[in-house]
């Protein structure tokens, strides 16, 4: 896995699995809370519990750009690994 960091906030990477050159966002969980409107805490439990898929580097935890838009759009249900 290629890791691009361009600033502290905002990690991009490309995943091996994916088309050469292509990029995606990670957002933090403190990010993802932000942006969907939810306290820390059910971040968490949905981590948890395997509803919110994550992508994990050593022990930081990140959240696909695409995952928190289809969240907004659609809602968990629509992402969620153990519905």
């Amino acid at each position: 896995m290629d890791i691009y960091i361009y600033d502290y906030k905002h990690i991009q990477c490309v995943i091996t699995h994916m088309p050469r050159g292509t990029m995606q966002t990670l957002f933090t969980t403190k990010e993802a809370h932000e942006q969907l409107r939810v306290s820390m805490p059910t971040i968490r439990s949905w981590i948890h519990q395997g509803r919110l898929p994550v992508v994990r580097l050593g022990r930081r935890v990140f959240i696909h750009e695409s995952v928190l838009e289809k969240i907004i759009r659609e809602g968990l249900d629509s992402v969620a690994k153990n519905p």
